[in-house]
Protein backbone atom coordinates (compact mmCIF):
# COMPACT_ATOMS: atom_id res chain seq x y z
CA UNK A 1 0.00 0.00 0.00
CA UNK A 2 2.87 2.55 0.91
CA UNK A 3 5.32 1.40 -1.26
CA UNK A 4 4.99 4.50 -4.24
CA UNK A 5 7.40 5.54 -6.71
CA UNK A 6 9.59 7.84 -6.37
CA UNK A 7 8.66 8.13 -2.78
CA UNK A 8 10.46 5.07 -0.63
CA UNK A 9 13.73 6.15 -0.95
CA UNK A 10 13.11 9.46 0.08
CA UNK A 11 12.36 7.42 3.54
CA UNK A 12 15.63 6.03 4.03
CA UNK A 13 17.48 9.45 3.75
CA UNK A 14 15.31 10.94 6.19
CA UNK A 15 16.03 7.90 8.45
CA UNK A 16 19.70 7.86 7.88
CA UNK A 17 19.82 11.59 8.36
CA UNK A 18 18.61 11.09 12.27
CA UNK A 19 20.78 8.51 13.01
CA UNK A 20 23.97 10.50 11.50
CA UNK A 21 22.71 14.30 11.89
CA UNK A 22 23.72 14.57 8.09
CA UNK A 23 20.97 16.41 5.67
CA UNK A 24 22.02 16.74 2.36
CA UNK A 25 21.04 20.65 1.43
CA UNK A 26 21.72 19.82 -2.48
CA UNK A 27 18.76 17.40 -2.80
CA UNK A 28 15.81 18.62 -3.75
CA UNK A 29 13.74 20.30 -1.16
CA UNK A 30 10.94 17.77 -0.06
CA UNK A 31 9.19 17.92 3.35
CA UNK A 32 9.76 15.95 5.68
CA UNK A 33 7.57 14.30 7.55
CA UNK A 34 8.41 12.07 10.82
CA UNK A 35 5.70 10.04 12.57
CA UNK A 36 5.92 9.57 16.31
CA UNK A 37 4.36 6.31 17.37
CA UNK A 38 4.67 4.38 21.17
CA UNK A 39 3.52 1.32 19.97
CA UNK A 40 4.51 -1.86 17.47
CA UNK A 41 1.05 -1.00 15.84
CA UNK A 42 -1.02 1.64 14.08
CA UNK A 43 -4.58 2.04 13.98
CA UNK A 44 -6.68 1.86 10.85
CA UNK A 45 -7.56 5.04 10.87
CA UNK A 46 -3.79 6.03 11.09
CA UNK A 47 -2.92 4.22 8.26
CA UNK A 48 -5.57 5.66 5.85
CA UNK A 49 -3.66 9.12 7.03
CA UNK A 50 -0.31 7.57 5.69
CA UNK A 51 -1.26 6.38 2.60
CA UNK A 52 -2.47 10.52 1.93
CA UNK A 53 0.17 11.11 3.23
CA UNK A 54 2.75 9.25 1.27
CA UNK A 55 1.20 10.21 -1.97
CA UNK A 56 1.75 13.60 -1.63
CA UNK A 57 5.42 13.07 -1.81
CA UNK A 58 7.00 13.99 1.47
CA UNK A 59 9.63 11.92 2.94
CA UNK A 60 8.49 9.87 5.78
CA UNK A 61 10.29 8.77 9.44
CA UNK A 62 8.64 6.21 11.68
CA UNK A 63 10.12 7.54 14.89
CA UNK A 64 9.88 4.89 17.96
CA UNK A 65 9.79 5.63 21.70
CA UNK A 66 10.47 1.74 22.57
CA UNK A 67 10.45 1.94 26.05
CA UNK A 68 7.72 4.63 26.52
CA UNK A 69 4.76 2.41 26.28
CA UNK A 70 5.14 -0.46 28.85
CA UNK A 71 3.49 -3.72 27.59
CA UNK A 72 2.43 -4.72 30.99
CA UNK A 73 0.61 -1.68 31.36
CA UNK A 74 -1.98 -3.50 28.79
CA UNK A 75 -2.67 -6.06 30.78
CA UNK A 76 -4.32 -4.80 33.13
CA UNK A 77 -8.48 -4.13 33.34
CA UNK A 78 -7.90 -0.49 31.96
CA UNK A 79 -5.65 -1.81 29.63
CA UNK A 80 -8.30 -4.64 28.69
CA UNK A 81 -11.11 -1.86 28.24
CA UNK A 82 -9.63 0.18 26.09
CA UNK A 83 -8.51 -2.61 23.86
CA UNK A 84 -12.34 -4.17 23.94
CA UNK A 85 -13.12 -0.46 22.92
CA UNK A 86 -10.90 -0.06 19.84
CA UNK A 87 -11.59 -3.63 18.96
CA UNK A 88 -15.28 -2.35 18.39
CA UNK A 89 -14.99 0.10 15.81
CA UNK A 90 -12.98 -0.67 12.26
CA UNK A 91 -11.19 2.20 12.39
CA UNK A 92 -9.42 2.14 15.47
CA UNK A 93 -8.51 -1.61 14.77
CA UNK A 94 -4.37 -2.34 15.31
CA UNK A 95 -2.88 -3.14 12.03
CA UNK A 96 1.34 -3.79 11.43
CA UNK A 97 3.06 -1.27 10.33
CA UNK A 98 3.46 -1.45 6.22
CA UNK A 99 6.90 -2.90 4.76
CA UNK A 100 8.46 0.42 3.43
CA UNK A 101 7.86 2.24 6.88
CA UNK A 102 9.90 -0.89 9.17
CA UNK A 103 12.46 -0.17 6.49
CA UNK A 104 12.30 3.33 7.55
CA UNK A 105 12.20 3.06 10.97
CA UNK A 106 14.40 4.85 14.00
CA UNK A 107 13.95 3.45 17.76
CA UNK A 108 15.00 6.55 19.88
CA UNK A 109 15.69 5.92 23.46
CA UNK A 110 15.85 9.71 24.10
CA UNK A 111 13.98 13.06 23.00
CA UNK A 112 16.70 14.62 21.87
CA UNK A 113 18.28 12.45 19.53
CA UNK A 114 15.59 13.97 17.04
CA UNK A 115 17.40 17.68 16.94
CA UNK A 116 19.69 15.75 14.61
CA UNK A 117 17.29 15.39 12.30
CA UNK A 118 15.97 18.54 9.79
CA UNK A 119 12.25 17.83 10.45
CA UNK A 120 9.60 19.78 8.79
CA UNK A 121 6.24 18.49 10.32
CA UNK A 122 6.38 15.58 13.35
CA UNK A 123 2.92 14.07 13.33
CA UNK A 124 2.17 12.83 16.74
CA UNK A 125 0.10 8.84 16.60
CA UNK A 126 0.82 8.21 20.16
CA UNK A 127 -1.23 6.84 22.67
CA UNK A 128 0.03 8.34 25.55
CA UNK A 129 0.89 11.82 25.22
CA UNK A 130 3.57 13.48 26.84
CA UNK A 131 5.86 16.75 26.79
CA UNK A 132 8.57 16.16 24.64
CA UNK A 133 11.59 18.50 24.89
CA UNK A 134 12.90 19.27 21.54
CA UNK A 135 15.84 21.88 21.13
CA UNK A 136 15.63 21.69 17.52
CA UNK A 137 11.77 22.26 16.65
CA UNK A 138 10.37 20.58 13.42
CA UNK A 139 10.00 23.53 10.99
CA UNK A 140 6.06 23.66 11.19
CA UNK A 141 5.29 21.94 14.62
CA UNK A 142 4.18 18.54 16.02
CA UNK A 143 0.42 17.85 14.99
CA UNK A 144 -2.17 16.35 16.77
CA UNK A 145 -5.81 14.80 15.86
CA UNK A 146 -7.90 15.98 19.00
CA UNK A 147 -11.41 14.91 20.12
CA UNK A 148 -13.20 18.16 22.63
CA UNK A 149 -9.30 18.92 23.09
CA UNK A 150 -8.45 15.32 24.33
CA UNK A 151 -5.49 13.20 21.95
CA UNK A 152 -4.53 9.19 21.48
CA UNK A 153 -6.29 6.89 23.85
CA UNK A 154 -7.88 10.02 25.93
CA UNK A 155 -9.57 10.98 23.04
CA UNK A 156 -10.59 7.85 22.46
CA UNK A 157 -12.43 7.80 26.17
CA UNK A 158 -13.70 11.36 25.58
CA UNK A 159 -15.97 10.10 22.56
CA UNK A 160 -16.83 7.27 25.08
CA UNK A 161 -18.22 9.50 28.04
CA UNK A 162 -19.68 11.88 25.14
CA UNK A 163 -21.96 9.38 23.70
CA UNK A 164 -22.93 7.69 27.15
CA UNK A 165 -23.91 11.02 28.40
CA UNK A 166 -26.14 12.00 25.43
CA UNK A 167 -23.72 14.26 23.51
CA UNK A 168 -24.84 14.88 19.95
CA UNK A 169 -21.44 17.21 18.99
CA UNK A 170 -17.94 16.41 19.34
CA UNK A 171 -15.26 19.00 18.61
CA UNK A 172 -13.03 17.58 16.59
CA UNK A 173 -9.31 19.43 15.71
CA UNK A 174 -5.62 18.88 14.10
CA UNK A 175 -3.37 21.09 16.38
CA UNK A 176 0.23 22.61 16.21
CA UNK A 177 2.73 22.61 19.56
CA UNK A 178 5.90 22.67 20.12
CA UNK A 179 6.11 20.03 22.66
CA UNK A 180 2.92 17.72 21.44
CA UNK A 181 1.15 19.15 24.46
CA UNK A 182 1.22 22.73 25.98
CA UNK A 183 0.04 25.87 23.77
CA UNK A 184 -1.88 23.84 21.03
CA UNK A 185 -2.33 26.05 17.81
CA UNK A 186 -5.40 24.55 15.80
CA UNK A 187 -4.65 24.46 12.02
CA UNK A 188 -8.23 22.74 11.35
CA UNK A 189 -11.38 22.40 12.79
CA UNK A 190 -15.12 21.26 13.07
CA UNK A 191 -17.59 19.32 14.24
CA UNK A 192 -19.06 15.74 14.12
CA UNK A 193 -21.99 14.52 15.36
CA UNK A 194 -22.95 11.70 17.41
CA UNK A 195 -24.60 8.44 15.42
CA UNK A 196 -26.78 5.62 16.90
CA UNK A 197 -24.34 3.76 18.15
CA UNK A 198 -20.94 3.88 20.02
CA UNK A 199 -19.11 2.12 16.75
CA UNK A 200 -21.00 3.90 14.01
CA UNK A 201 -19.64 7.30 16.15
CA UNK A 202 -16.15 6.38 16.30
CA UNK A 203 -15.62 5.05 12.23
CA UNK A 204 -17.40 8.46 11.51
CA UNK A 205 -14.69 10.73 13.58
CA UNK A 206 -11.66 8.93 13.00
CA UNK A 207 -12.17 8.11 9.13
CA UNK A 208 -13.48 11.33 8.55
CA UNK A 209 -10.10 13.25 10.33
CA UNK A 210 -8.06 10.50 8.44
CA UNK A 211 -7.71 13.22 5.85
CA UNK A 212 -6.84 16.05 7.61
CA UNK A 213 -3.04 15.88 7.88
CA UNK A 214 -3.10 15.33 4.09
CA UNK A 215 -5.25 18.65 3.95
CA UNK A 216 -3.04 20.69 5.97
CA UNK A 217 -0.02 19.71 4.18
CA UNK A 218 -1.02 20.21 0.69
CA UNK A 219 -1.46 24.00 2.31
CA UNK A 220 1.98 24.39 2.69
CA UNK A 221 2.82 22.78 -0.65
CA UNK A 222 0.34 25.75 -1.63
CA UNK A 223 2.19 28.14 -0.24
CA UNK A 224 -0.63 29.07 1.97
CA UNK A 225 -0.07 27.39 5.51
CA UNK A 226 -0.50 26.37 7.61
CA UNK A 227 -2.88 27.99 8.69
CA UNK A 228 -3.33 28.73 12.42
CA UNK A 229 -7.05 29.48 13.18
CA UNK A 230 -6.93 29.64 16.90
CA UNK A 231 -5.27 28.36 20.44
CA UNK A 232 -7.11 25.37 22.42
CA UNK A 233 -6.60 24.25 25.49
CA UNK A 234 -3.43 21.91 26.46
CA UNK A 235 -4.16 18.37 25.85
CA UNK A 236 -2.00 16.64 28.60
CA UNK A 237 -4.96 14.37 30.13
CA UNK A 238 -4.81 11.41 31.91
CA UNK A 239 -6.91 8.46 30.89
CA UNK A 240 -9.87 7.65 33.04
CA UNK A 241 -9.51 4.56 35.64
CA UNK A 242 -11.02 1.24 34.88
CA UNK A 243 -14.21 1.65 36.74
CA UNK A 244 -15.25 5.12 34.77
CA UNK A 245 -14.12 2.97 31.36
CA UNK A 246 -16.84 0.68 32.12
CA UNK A 247 -19.55 3.39 33.85
CA UNK A 248 -19.22 4.54 30.30
CA UNK A 249 -19.45 0.98 28.21
CA UNK A 250 -22.20 0.06 29.74
CA UNK A 251 -24.22 3.91 29.64
CA UNK A 252 -23.55 3.77 26.33
CA UNK A 253 -25.19 0.41 25.58
CA UNK A 254 -28.09 2.04 27.53
CA UNK A 255 -28.10 4.48 25.09
CA UNK A 256 -27.58 2.42 21.75
CA UNK A 257 -31.03 0.09 22.67
CA UNK A 258 -33.05 3.22 23.25
CA UNK A 259 -31.82 4.78 19.80
CA UNK A 260 -32.37 1.46 18.17
CA UNK A 261 -36.36 1.77 19.67
CA UNK A 262 -36.64 5.39 18.33
CA UNK A 263 -35.50 3.77 15.49
CA UNK A 264 -37.96 0.84 15.48
CA UNK A 265 -41.58 1.93 16.81
CA UNK A 266 -41.08 5.81 16.07
CA UNK A 267 -42.01 7.11 11.78
CA UNK A 268 -40.40 10.20 10.81
CA UNK A 269 -43.13 12.37 8.72
CA UNK A 270 -42.17 14.86 6.87
CA UNK A 271 -44.24 17.76 4.88
CA UNK A 272 -44.33 21.07 3.07
CA UNK A 273 -45.09 24.58 4.10
CA UNK A 274 -46.05 27.63 1.90
CA UNK A 275 -44.55 30.62 3.46
CA UNK A 276 -46.58 34.02 2.85
CA UNK A 277 -42.81 35.64 3.02
CA UNK A 278 -39.88 35.65 0.50
CA UNK A 279 -36.84 33.51 0.99
CA UNK A 280 -34.66 36.96 2.03
CA UNK A 281 -36.63 37.92 4.55
CA UNK A 282 -35.68 35.35 6.61
CA UNK A 283 -33.00 36.93 7.36
CA UNK A 284 -34.56 38.37 9.98
CA UNK A 285 -34.59 37.09 13.28
CA UNK A 286 -38.03 38.36 13.92
CA UNK A 287 -39.06 36.76 10.75
CA UNK A 288 -41.63 33.58 11.97
CA UNK A 289 -43.96 32.93 9.55
CA UNK A 290 -47.07 30.56 9.84
CA UNK A 291 -46.82 28.24 6.79
CA UNK A 292 -49.73 26.89 4.90
CA UNK A 293 -49.18 22.95 5.58
CA UNK A 294 -50.40 20.60 1.88
CA UNK A 295 -52.25 18.16 2.90
CA UNK A 296 -50.33 15.13 3.87
CA UNK A 297 -50.50 11.59 1.35
CA UNK A 298 -51.67 8.64 3.18
CA UNK A 299 -50.59 6.95 6.37
CA UNK A 300 -46.67 5.88 6.45
CA UNK A 301 -45.76 8.46 3.81
CA UNK A 302 -45.00 11.42 3.38
CA UNK A 303 -43.69 14.73 0.86
CA UNK A 304 -40.43 16.53 1.25
CA UNK A 305 -37.13 18.25 0.01
CA UNK A 306 -39.94 20.93 -1.94
CA UNK A 307 -38.53 23.24 -4.81
CA UNK A 308 -40.53 25.09 -6.93
CA UNK A 309 -40.76 24.83 -10.56
CA UNK A 310 -39.66 28.20 -12.03
CA UNK A 311 -41.82 30.11 -14.16
CA UNK A 312 -44.83 28.23 -13.10
CA UNK A 313 -46.49 29.38 -9.96
CA UNK A 314 -48.22 27.01 -7.64
CA UNK A 315 -46.22 24.33 -8.85
CA UNK A 316 -43.04 22.22 -7.02
CA UNK A 317 -41.15 19.57 -7.41
CA UNK A 318 -40.24 17.09 -4.38
CA UNK A 319 -39.61 13.08 -3.22
CA UNK A 320 -42.12 11.18 -2.33
CA UNK A 321 -41.83 8.14 -0.32
CA UNK A 322 -44.36 5.51 1.03
CA UNK A 323 -42.96 3.30 3.76
CA UNK A 324 -45.44 0.45 3.64
CA UNK A 325 -44.26 0.14 -0.20
CA UNK A 326 -40.63 -0.26 -0.90
CA UNK A 327 -39.23 2.80 1.21
CA UNK A 328 -37.96 4.52 -1.84
CA UNK A 329 -38.04 7.96 -2.93
CA UNK A 330 -39.09 9.19 -5.97
CA UNK A 331 -39.83 12.51 -7.35
CA UNK A 332 -43.54 14.03 -7.90
CA UNK A 333 -44.83 17.41 -9.26
CA UNK A 334 -47.30 19.28 -7.10
CA UNK A 335 -49.94 21.93 -7.98
CA UNK A 336 -51.44 23.88 -4.99
CA UNK A 337 -53.57 26.76 -4.50
CA UNK A 338 -52.03 28.11 -1.25
CA UNK A 339 -55.23 26.97 0.53
CA UNK A 340 -53.93 23.44 1.70
CA UNK A 341 -56.69 21.57 0.21
CA UNK A 342 -55.84 18.28 -1.71
CA UNK A 343 -52.80 18.58 -3.85
CA UNK A 344 -52.48 17.41 -7.42
CA UNK A 345 -49.94 15.00 -7.63
CA UNK A 346 -48.34 13.16 -10.67
CA UNK A 347 -44.95 11.00 -11.10
CA UNK A 348 -42.18 13.21 -12.60
CA UNK A 349 -39.61 10.79 -12.07
CA UNK A 350 -39.19 7.78 -10.92
CA UNK A 351 -36.03 5.03 -11.30
CA UNK A 352 -34.89 2.31 -9.76
CA UNK A 353 -33.33 3.77 -6.95
CA UNK A 354 -34.01 6.25 -4.43
CA UNK A 355 -34.68 10.05 -5.62
CA UNK A 356 -34.82 13.24 -3.46
CA UNK A 357 -33.84 16.52 -3.19
CA UNK A 358 -34.90 17.89 -7.05
CA UNK A 359 -33.12 21.22 -6.71
CA UNK A 360 -34.15 23.58 -10.09
CA UNK A 361 -32.96 26.55 -11.44
CA UNK A 362 -32.77 28.32 -14.75
CA UNK A 363 -30.28 29.07 -17.31
CA UNK A 364 -30.52 30.98 -20.92
CA UNK A 365 -34.13 30.82 -20.69
CA UNK A 366 -34.31 26.96 -19.98
CA UNK A 367 -35.46 25.12 -16.48
CA UNK A 368 -33.04 22.29 -14.77
CA UNK A 369 -33.21 19.81 -12.29
CA UNK A 370 -30.08 18.41 -10.20
CA UNK A 371 -31.57 15.71 -8.03
CA UNK A 372 -30.21 13.59 -5.63
CA UNK A 373 -29.43 10.25 -6.52
CA UNK A 374 -26.80 8.86 -4.26
CA UNK A 375 -27.54 5.48 -4.36
CA UNK A 376 -26.73 5.36 -8.30
CA UNK A 377 -23.31 6.36 -7.86
CA UNK A 378 -23.22 9.94 -9.85
CA UNK A 379 -24.81 13.16 -10.38
CA UNK A 380 -27.48 13.41 -13.40
CA UNK A 381 -28.03 17.16 -14.61
CA UNK A 382 -32.14 16.87 -16.02
CA UNK A 383 -34.17 19.05 -17.64
CA UNK A 384 -37.81 19.65 -18.69
CA UNK A 385 -39.57 19.81 -22.21
CA UNK A 386 -40.90 23.13 -23.80
CA UNK A 387 -44.07 22.82 -22.23
CA UNK A 388 -42.33 22.56 -18.93
CA UNK A 389 -43.19 19.09 -17.81
CA UNK A 390 -41.33 15.98 -18.58
CA UNK A 391 -37.70 16.10 -17.47
CA UNK A 392 -35.09 14.05 -19.33
CA UNK A 393 -31.28 13.63 -18.38
CA UNK A 394 -28.74 15.96 -20.47
CA UNK A 395 -25.50 15.35 -18.87
CA UNK A 396 -23.94 13.27 -16.20
CA UNK A 397 -21.77 16.01 -14.01
CA UNK A 398 -19.81 13.93 -11.16
CA UNK A 399 -19.82 9.96 -10.30
CA UNK A 400 -19.45 10.49 -6.85
CA UNK A 401 -22.67 9.65 -4.61
CA UNK A 402 -23.57 13.20 -4.16
CA UNK A 403 -26.02 14.26 -1.66
CA UNK A 404 -28.31 17.79 -1.65
CA UNK A 405 -26.60 19.10 -4.30
CA UNK A 406 -27.35 22.67 -5.08
CA UNK A 407 -25.69 24.90 -7.97
CA UNK A 408 -25.16 28.41 -8.55
CA UNK A 409 -23.42 31.21 -10.76
CA UNK A 410 -20.68 33.48 -8.78
CA UNK A 411 -18.00 35.34 -10.40
CA UNK A 412 -17.82 33.53 -14.30
CA UNK A 413 -18.33 30.23 -12.34
CA UNK A 414 -20.70 27.59 -11.88
CA UNK A 415 -20.26 26.09 -8.21
CA UNK A 416 -21.53 23.29 -7.23
CA UNK A 417 -22.18 22.39 -3.34
CA UNK A 418 -22.59 18.82 -1.89
CA UNK A 419 -21.88 16.33 0.59
CA UNK A 420 -21.00 12.88 -0.27
CA UNK A 421 -22.54 9.67 1.32
CA UNK A 422 -19.77 8.63 3.62
CA UNK A 423 -20.40 11.93 5.75
CA UNK A 424 -23.26 13.59 4.59
CA UNK A 425 -23.96 15.74 7.40
CA UNK A 426 -20.50 17.10 8.31
CA UNK A 427 -18.29 17.32 5.12
CA UNK A 428 -18.90 20.16 2.68
CA UNK A 429 -17.19 19.14 -0.71
CA UNK A 430 -17.31 22.40 -3.89
CA UNK A 431 -16.87 22.01 -7.72
CA UNK A 432 -16.89 24.32 -10.08
CA UNK A 433 -16.83 24.68 -13.95
CA UNK A 434 -16.73 27.15 -16.88
CA UNK A 435 -19.67 25.41 -18.48
CA UNK A 436 -22.77 24.01 -16.49
CA UNK A 437 -22.53 20.77 -17.98
CA UNK A 438 -18.39 20.96 -17.41
CA UNK A 439 -16.05 19.10 -16.74
CA UNK A 440 -15.49 20.17 -13.22
CA UNK A 441 -13.38 20.68 -10.98
CA UNK A 442 -12.79 19.78 -7.11
CA UNK A 443 -12.19 22.44 -5.31
CA UNK A 444 -8.41 22.35 -3.80
CA UNK A 445 -9.15 21.98 -0.06
CA UNK A 446 -11.81 19.54 -0.99
CA UNK A 447 -13.96 18.87 1.83
CA UNK A 448 -13.84 22.63 2.42
CA UNK A 449 -15.76 22.55 6.04
CA UNK A 450 -16.63 19.53 8.17
CA UNK A 451 -19.42 21.03 10.91
CA UNK A 452 -22.52 18.91 11.33
CA UNK A 453 -24.18 22.30 12.11
CA UNK A 454 -24.11 23.99 8.55
CA UNK A 455 -21.93 21.75 6.03
CA UNK A 456 -24.77 19.37 4.23
CA UNK A 457 -27.02 22.24 1.89
CA UNK A 458 -30.29 22.57 2.97
CA UNK A 459 -32.50 24.77 0.09
CA UNK A 460 -31.83 28.35 -2.53
CA UNK A 461 -29.04 29.72 -2.20
CA UNK A 462 -29.87 34.07 -2.83
CA UNK A 463 -28.23 37.07 -3.29
CA UNK A 464 -29.38 39.48 -0.84
CA UNK A 465 -28.34 43.53 -0.53
CA UNK A 466 -25.07 42.52 -2.79
CA UNK A 467 -24.29 39.49 -0.77
CA UNK A 468 -24.79 35.56 -1.47
CA UNK A 469 -25.96 33.27 1.13
CA UNK A 470 -26.56 29.53 1.14
CA UNK A 471 -29.32 27.89 3.64
CA UNK A 472 -27.55 24.68 5.53
CA UNK A 473 -28.60 22.08 7.68
CA UNK A 474 -28.52 21.91 10.96
CA UNK A 475 -28.17 18.39 11.80
CA UNK A 476 -26.40 18.63 15.41
CA UNK A 477 -29.31 17.54 17.36
CA UNK A 478 -30.79 15.34 14.87
CA UNK A 479 -30.97 14.97 10.98
CA UNK A 480 -32.73 18.22 9.41
CA UNK A 481 -33.34 19.42 13.04
CA UNK A 482 -32.99 22.73 11.92
CA UNK A 483 -31.49 25.18 9.10
CA UNK A 484 -28.30 27.63 9.19
CA UNK A 485 -28.50 30.64 7.00
CA UNK A 486 -24.85 30.89 5.96
CA UNK A 487 -23.39 34.18 4.35
CA UNK A 488 -20.55 32.83 2.05
CA UNK A 489 -17.64 35.11 2.25
CA UNK A 490 -15.01 34.28 -0.05
CA UNK A 491 -15.16 31.69 -2.79
CA UNK A 492 -12.66 30.68 -5.47
CA UNK A 493 -10.59 28.12 -6.62
CA UNK A 494 -8.27 28.22 -3.19
CA UNK A 495 -10.72 29.34 -0.52
CA UNK A 496 -13.75 29.15 1.19
CA UNK A 497 -15.52 30.86 4.01
CA UNK A 498 -18.83 31.74 5.38
CA UNK A 499 -20.67 32.65 8.75
CA UNK A 500 -23.31 31.84 10.09
CA UNK A 501 -26.53 34.64 9.72
CA UNK A 502 -29.27 33.15 11.62
CA UNK A 503 -30.61 29.35 13.02
CA UNK A 504 -34.03 28.60 11.81
CA UNK A 505 -36.17 26.43 13.67
CA UNK A 506 -38.81 24.53 12.65
CA UNK A 507 -41.48 26.70 12.09
CA UNK A 508 -45.34 26.89 13.97
CA UNK A 509 -47.49 24.33 13.40
CA UNK A 510 -47.88 20.40 13.97
CA UNK A 511 -44.24 19.66 12.49
CA UNK A 512 -41.95 20.77 15.00
CA UNK A 513 -38.94 18.16 15.45
CA UNK A 514 -36.78 19.44 12.42
CA UNK A 515 -36.62 21.29 9.50
CA UNK A 516 -34.14 20.80 6.10
CA UNK A 517 -34.95 22.70 3.11
CA UNK A 518 -35.74 26.27 2.40
CA UNK A 519 -36.22 27.43 -1.28
CA UNK A 520 -36.68 30.21 -3.12
CA UNK A 521 -40.62 30.88 -4.59
CA UNK A 522 -40.89 34.44 -5.84
CA UNK A 523 -43.07 36.75 -3.11
CA UNK A 524 -43.54 33.23 -1.04
CA UNK A 525 -40.81 30.52 0.62
CA UNK A 526 -41.50 26.95 0.65
CA UNK A 527 -39.84 24.60 3.73
CA UNK A 528 -40.33 21.31 4.84
CA UNK A 529 -40.57 19.97 8.62
CA UNK A 530 -41.03 16.95 10.18
CA UNK A 531 -42.50 15.03 13.46
CA UNK A 532 -42.38 11.74 15.13
CA UNK A 533 -45.15 9.76 15.79
CA UNK A 534 -46.25 5.99 17.16
CA UNK A 535 -45.56 3.32 14.12
CA UNK A 536 -45.69 -0.06 15.94
CA UNK A 537 -47.99 -1.41 13.27
CA UNK A 538 -45.26 -0.30 10.94
CA UNK A 539 -42.87 -2.12 12.80
CA UNK A 540 -44.96 -5.40 12.47
CA UNK A 541 -45.36 -5.11 9.27
CA UNK A 542 -41.51 -4.88 8.32
CA UNK A 543 -41.23 -7.96 10.82
CA UNK A 544 -43.57 -10.10 8.88
CA UNK A 545 -42.11 -9.01 5.93
CA UNK A 546 -38.93 -10.02 6.61
CA UNK A 547 -39.89 -13.41 8.40
CA UNK A 548 -42.32 -14.25 4.87
CA UNK A 549 -39.01 -13.22 2.78
CA UNK A 550 -36.77 -15.72 5.12
CA UNK A 551 -39.27 -18.58 4.49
Amino acid sequence: MFETEGVSGHGIVAAEAVRTGHHDDSQERVLHLAILCDRETIASWQEQSLDRLIGSGCRITLLRFPNAWEPEEDRTFSGSLIRRLKNRASTLRQRAFPPMLRRNTVDLTDATELDKAAIDIMLDFRSRMTPLKLDRLPRYGIWTMTIDHAAGDAALLAVLDGFATGRRVFEVALVSTADAVSDPRVLRKGTIGSEETLERTLNDIYDAVSGWPFLALRLIQQGQGPIETDRAPALLRANKPAAGILSGMLRSELRRATNLMKRWFLFETWNIGICDVPIEAFLDPAVDPDPVWLKPPRKYSYYADPFPVPDRDGELLCEFLDATTDYKGRIVRIGWDGSGNDPKVSDAIDRAYHLSYPYQFTDGGQTFCLPEAYQSGRLDLLTADAEGGALHEVATLLEVPAVDPVILRHADRWWLFCTLIEHQNSDLHIWYATSLTGPWTPHANNPVKTDVASARPGGTPFVSGGRLYRPAQDCSMTYGGALSLMEIIQLDEKHFSERLVRRIVPPKGPYRDGTHTLSACGARTLIDAKRYHFAGTLFLRKVVARVRGIR
